[in-house]
């Protein structure tokens, strides 16, 4: 769900393909890549294709990337990470 997404969540990139309706020159493209993980600068929401502007890779003023070619990824629960740690101190 693409409305939430806001102002520092990091996101994983899905989606280089190109997309001539949203995306004119496919060599914007080459600036992301499928895999990679980034911050979000800023969340554009609709009307329109909702849009990410990402920390350190450039795009259009005022214009960003298309929401769906990122996924949202979601801090880990406070237990999940007491485990971890607790796990990690134990074969230290």
């Amino acid at each position: 769900m693409t409305d939430a997404f806001k102002a520092g969540d990091i996101v994983v990139c899905i989606n280089t393909r190109p997309n001539p309706a949203h995306q004119p020159d496919p060599a914007m493209l080459l600036r992301l890549r499928e895999g990679a993980y980034y911050r979000v600068a800023a969340y554009l929401p609709p009307p329109g294709q909702a849009g990410l502007q990402l920390v350190g890779v450039d795009h259009a003023p005022g214009d960003g990337w298309q929401a769906e070619r990122f996924r949202k990824i979601e801090p880990a629960d406070p237990e999940f990470i007491a485990l971890i740690t607790q796990r990690e101190l134990q074969d230290a």
